[in-house]
């Protein structure tokens, strides 16, 4: 059973992001900001997208909760706050149900050392091409230095943000100057990795299980 970390964000990770949830078997953690705080994190959007980009992220984010809602509620899902992240991956990972963590979009830092005690690996879905591409918001840092290209790396967690072994790594040539419209590829081609990644195991899992 597997264990998705991702922040609660319809339009950018629910949209993307549910045909995985709901063809695994897994349960989802939807982590909100409580630490940062709503109005901060909505102020850090609006200087990353601008006001145009903003206004059409607050539309798109309604319109998709309204079309996702229902799929979003019939998946086992939990919401926590930031700072109970960490106990929750605990708890959950001491009922010994789960062989694999997935952070997708997680606004917060998971523990490192907890992949160790449990014996399982951790890993985190990042928007960039590590390891030149790092933190939040990373493709737009990466449009604004004019970086050639964008992509997605799928690597194990470390001790340290945006680092780890690399198991996957994507990416392309901006075609657009939009910085709403490049964000959303980056995480299309964060799709692409992890369900690749996840077809690899799940195909490497019934081997064993046959043998």
């Amino acid at each position: 059973m597997k264990l998705f970390i991702t922040q609660n964000s319809y339009f950018f990770m629910h949209r993307i992001f549910l045909e995985i949830y709901e063809n695994q078997h897994c349960k989802v953690l939807y982590v909100s900001e409580k630490k940062r705080g709503f109005f901060r994190k909505i102020k850090e959007i609006y200087s990353e997208f601008g006001f145009f980009n903003f206004f059409f992220i607050v539309i798109l984010e309604f319109i998709h909760s309204l079309l996702l809602f229902r799929r979003k509620s019939a998946l086992d899902s939990e919401k926590i706050h930031d700072f109970q992240l960490n106990e929750k991956i605990k708890i959950l990972l001491d009922s010994n149900k789960f062989n694999g963590v997935y952070s997708i979009g997680c606004p917060t830092k998971i523990d490192s050392n907890l992949q160790i005690f449990f014996g399982i690996t951790f890993y985190n879905l990042h928007g960039g091409i590590l390891p030149y591409q790092t933190g939040r918001f990373s493709p737009l840092k990466a449009l604004k230095r004019k970086d050639e290209y964008l992509g997605a790396t799928l690597h194990e967690i470390s001790e340290e943000f945006d680092e780890g072994e690399i198991i996957k790594q994507d990416f392309f040539k901006p075609k657009s100057k939009s910085k709403l419209l490049n964000y959303v590829k980056v995480l299309k081609v964060s799709k692409k990795i992890l369900s690749l990644h996840l077809k690899e195991e799940n195909h490497k899992s019934n081997n064993l299980d046959k043998s």
